[in-house]
């Protein structure tokens, strides 16, 4: 997946459409991270959000999650300066019983290469996110939790990292 133009931030507990289509989201505040890359250091702004919403038609007794990873990145190379050798984000939906304790369960994971977008423009936003239809009777505890990978470029390390972001709040 590609960077975006513009990032898709979620605002805990908002609901974004009409209440018959209602989107509850929750989602960590920003996670910053200054890079020391070729040129100006590149600095990334993340959120973690997990969403629910109702599935159409309203009769089923599903409901869609999706875990997104978005926000922006600062300094990037403008085309002029390559940054990175690699930049991932990776995008976890997570689960365990209500009420349970214990490992997190990894449903359903996406990793968006955001490397070409980092070096070839200034400045963008950035997304990467993942989903899954649950049946209401299992009633998890859903959270989206996410990490990032990267290389930077002619520093001779070879991939540092991960940076791993705090994971959202559980619906």
């Amino acid at each position: 997946m590609t960077s975006l133009a513009t990032a898709a931030f979620c605002v805990g507990g908002l609901t974004f459409a009409d209440s018959a289509h209602a989107v509850d989201s929750v989602c960590t505040g920003m996670q910053s991270k200054s890079f020391s890359t070729p040129g100006f250091d590149t600095d990334v702004k993340l959120q973690v959000c997990i969403q629910e919403s109702p599935t159409s038609p309203a009769s089923e007794d599903y409901r869609t999650y999706t875990a997104v990873l978005s926000g922006v990145f600062t300094d990037g190379g403008g085309g002029s300066t390559r940054k990175f050798d690699n930049f991932d984000l990776e995008i976890r939906l997570e689960s365990s019983p209500a009420g349970g304790t214990g490992s997190d369960y990894v449903d359903s994971k996406a990793v968006c290469d955001v490397t070409a977008s980092i070096n070839r423009d200034d400045s963008a936003g950035l997304r990467c996110q993942t989903g899954l239809k649950m049946h209401v009777n299992m009633r998890p505890r859903v959270t989206g939790d996410a990490t990032v990978r990267y290389d930077i470029d002619a520093d001779g390390k070879g991939a540092l990292g991960p940076w791993d972001l705090t994971g959202s709040p559980h619906l």
